[in-house]
């Protein structure tokens, strides 16, 4: 499934001026505070995610301390429903439990001192997501969410990094040669980046330079080379008319070498209208006389055997591009416009099933 483009509602939400800090701002000790006075007694876990659910003011601080001791290994969901923005959310924890943050909109998202072991963000809206000085182990999983602007400028601002669906529309990564702000794997799948300057929140190709750059310290050069045909799709706004052709065509035949399917589903593609242009229009003759042709070779006489011709004439182009291995052939082009058509078609499955081996041994080269 292809990454899916952010809504210019999104985009517009983004852009809207920040909103201004509001009287009301509670913590999560306030609203465990609130619940006893009225309960004599704490809230369970059930209890407490309805209160989050229900009563978080538009600035909050969800800070889990080891008084929180009950809420180990359960699960806090706060859902925002897709109802109020919010200005900003802390989420801080001193002992190890999972967090889970669904529908919520945020203008701004502060993950710092982390020791949970799982934090989920699904279906979210954040303008700015900042981490800070997360434990290393954090497993940080992002679904279906967009994000504004995303920091990782410090170190140890997660373990494990997942991010599914959604995109992020800027980056402020820190540069190299300074500590790795991940530790451990990092996956982007069916995630949405800015390939150019003009609409969202990416100004150069610095931001993915950096995160290539950590990435292949930690050895995670699938990842890197995502990050590396972003950059260089960003680098091309700058080049002179030639380079840039070239750089669009390369990405769109192969994303700069990193894709195996995307030359072989263009393969596909030219070999289905070769078939349909030749086998429909008769284009593939026999070479030589009928009765020379004998076993599965006689079905090509059939005058309704069309396609089969077709087929033949196609993959020997493909096996023999510009007979290299020999000029001799079962079937030949019927004229000039499907000899010119197959030497094309010959050209472009070459070009195609170069660019997917190259492809395979960037993937799966052994480093050194």
């Amino acid at each position: 499934m292809a990454a899916k483009e952010p809504s210019s509602e999104f985009v517009e939400w983004c852009k809207e001026a920040p909103i201004s800090t509001a009287p009301e701002s509670k913590t999560l000790a306030n609203l465990i505070s609130d619940f006893q006075q009225t309960e004599q007694r704490r809230p369970n876990i059930e209890e407490l995610t309805s209160i989050l659910d229900n009563e978080i003011p538009p600035n909050f601080d969800l800070h889990i301390t080891s008084q929180n001791s009950e809420y180990i290994d359960h699960t806090i969901i706060i859902d925002g429903n897709n109802q109020e923005t919010k200005a900003k959310l802390n989420i801080r924890s001193d002992i190890a439990t999972c967090i889970i943050l669904k529908n919520i909109h945020a203008k701004k998202l502060h993950l710092s001192n982390l020791k949970t072991s799982i934090l989920r963000i699904e279906n979210c809206w954040i303008k700015n997501l900042h981490n800070i000085n997360n434990h290393p182990s954090i497993k940080l999983t992002i679904k279906d969410s967009y994000i504004g602007d995303f920091h990782a400028n410090q170190p140890s601002v997660c373990g494990d990094l997942h991010f599914a669906g959604g995109g992020i529309l800027g980056m402020k990564i820190s540069p190299p040669k300074t500590p790795n702000p991940f530790a451990s794997s990092v996956a982007f799948e069916d995630t949405f980046f800015p390939r150019h300057t003009s609409k969202y929140f990416i100004d150069n190709a610095q931001p993915y330079r950096n995160m290539r750059h950590h990435l292949m310290s930690l050895e995670n050069e699938t990842t890197a080379s995502m990050f590396h045909s972003l950059e260089l799709a960003i680098e091309r706004e700058n080049d002179p008319p030639l380079n840039k052709f070239i750089s669009i065509c390369y990405e769109m035949l192969s994303d700069y070498g990193a894709s195996i399917t995307r030359p072989l589903n263009w393969l596909t593609g030219i070999l289905l209208i070769s078939l349909l242009v030749i086998g429909g229009n008769d284009g593939a003759s026999l070479a030589m006389k009928i009765d020379t042709y004998q076993g599965w070779q006689e079905a090509l006489t059939d005058p309704e055997a069309k396609f089969a011709r077709a087929t033949t004439l196609i993959g020997h182009y493909i096996f023999n591009p510009f007979g290299i291995l020999g000029t001799k052939s079962l079937v030949v082009p019927s004229n000039g416009f499907f000899l010119f058509w197959v030497m094309l078609q010959s050209l472009f499955s070459t070009t195609f099933i170069t660019l997917t081996i190259l492809a395979i041994r960037r993937r799966f080269k052994l480093k050194q």
